[in-house]
């Protein structure tokens, strides 16, 4: 009789083991696709920050270019400097901030699905002030 109840004291305490092991293990797994997403974007937009430098550059000699330019083509040049500006610092600010190994194990999996919406921001900010400047220098 003892032993049965040490048997069944055991399964129980295995299986409920199993179990909360399973929801770790699958909360790992979710973890890893979230980071992994997260990952893929910054490796994907990082190589667009020479893209920012090149634009700028070329927005740059435009605007040193203009010797009797109109205030608005001035204004023009500078706003799209800013959009530039607003992507490079978009990409700096999330990279400074993403600090995935300081968060508490509990709360990794909504801190990274927070981070996925974040850098989909970050890349939404890059890419808007790239076409901006592609297409206005395009258009000369």
């Amino acid at each position: 009789m003892l032993q049965l109840r040490f048997l069944l004291i055991s399964l129980f305490l295995i299986g409920m083991w199993s179990c909360q092991s399973g929801s770790e293990q699958q909360e790992n797994e979710e973890y890893t696709k979230y980071y992994d997403s997260v990952m893929m974007i910054h490796d994907r937009t990082m190589p667009f920050m020479n893209t920012i430098d090149q634009l700028r550059q070329q927005i740059k000699e435009k605007k040193d270019a203009l010797e009797n330019g109109s205030e608005s083509e001035v204004m023009d040049l500078n706003q799209l400097l800013g959009e530039l500006n607003k992507g490079e610092d978009a990409m700096y600010d999330w990279m400074h901030n993403f600090k995935p190994d300081s968060i508490q194990e509990d709360e990794k999996l909504q801190y990274i699905q927070n981070e996925l919406h974040s850098i989909r921001r970050m890349e939404e900010i890059m890419m808007n002030g790239i076409h901006q400047a592609e297409e206005f220098l395009g258009s000369e």
